[in-house]
């Protein structure tokens, strides 16, 4: 019977060995998408400046607008920004609930993360 720990250096140089001829395999192609995608970033750049000023000015108007616009072309949703609160439920497991002073541990308790309106810009294809 063969001991865990030379069947455990076994199995793990077989899965170097394994490991190295993969990525040994794949590392051409992974070579040629890194080609590809930069090349694509390239194509996409002009258009990408072009459609950020688009949206800047979209959302100018949504922001005054506050309300859904929808048209043959597609639609913009407005989200108005607020506040979201949550609490830690760990630190008011033992916190009683007919205790006065419940309302004022779970304020304490309380998190807030304010956040911004935004936009969300949805076209036809």
């Amino acid at each position: 019977m063969i001991e865990p720990e030379v069947a455990l250096s076994n199995l793990l140089r077989e899965y170097k060995e394994n490991s190295d001829a993969r990525n040994t395999a794949i590392e051409s192609t992974l070579t040629q998408i890194d080609a590809l995608s930069s090349y694509m970033d390239g194509l996409a750049a002009p258009y990408d400046q072009i459609l950020n000023e688009l949206q800047g000015k979209i959302q100018a108007i949504m922001f005054e607008r506050k309300e859904r616009f929808i048209c043959e072309s597609g639609k913009v949703t407005y989200f108005k920004g607020g506040v979201k609160r949550s609490w830690d439920l760990d630190a008011l497991d033992n916190t009683c609930k007919f205790d006065l002073y419940v309302k004022q541990t779970i304020w304490m308790h309380r998190k807030e993360a304010p956040f911004d309106p935004r936009i969300q810009i949805k076209v036809e294809v």
